[in-house]
This record gives structure tokens, sequence and C-alpha cells, in this order.
């Protein structure tokens, strides 16, 4: 699954995962800013960070939705339930 997050600023991101820094092996979440941005739509932020809680205790970004990820098996399905909520 992939997470829509909202930083407390109000900006939305898309969570896509996890990855593995080849130095050190620390570990980075993965997002992808969902508003123009003009230096880089994708971006990195060590987990720790990512996941951090501000001074007053609240969640720096909380979870909004989550996105199913489609199997190779469930394209056609999606493509055509797609379809159908295009049409007019």
């Amino acid at each position: 699954m992939w997470t829509v997050v909202r930083h407390f600023k109000g900006a939305e991101y898309l969570q896509l995962g996890e990855a593995r820094n080849s130095e050190d092996l620390s570990t980075s979440i993965l997002y992808l800013s969902l508003y123009k941005n003009n230096l880089s739509s994708l971006w990195t932020r060590p987990r720790d960070m990512f996941l951090s809680m501000m001074e007053n205790g609240s969640p720096r970004l909380e979870p909004v939705y989550m996105i199913r990820k489609a199997a190779p098996d469930d394209i056609s399905e999606l493509l055509s339930d797609c379809r159908q909520v295009l049409q007019p």
C-alpha cells in the first residue's frame, strides 16, 4: 500500500516506501510531493525524521488515505473500473 500523508503545514505527499543507504544501511522514506515543486518531486528523508513528532506531541505527518498498489493480475480489472468511472 502507498499512503498519502499530510504535513502539519498542509502539503500532501505520497509515501512510496522505504529504501536503505548502501553505505551505512540506514533507512529512509521515499516520497513524492503532490504539489508543484520546482526543485524536485521525488524525495527521501531519514525514517526517524519522517516519522518524528513535533514538540507538542502531535505527528509531523498524518496519514490521509491509502492507495492499493495493483498486482499484474489486477490491471485489467482496475483499468475496466477506471473506464467506467471516466465515461460520461
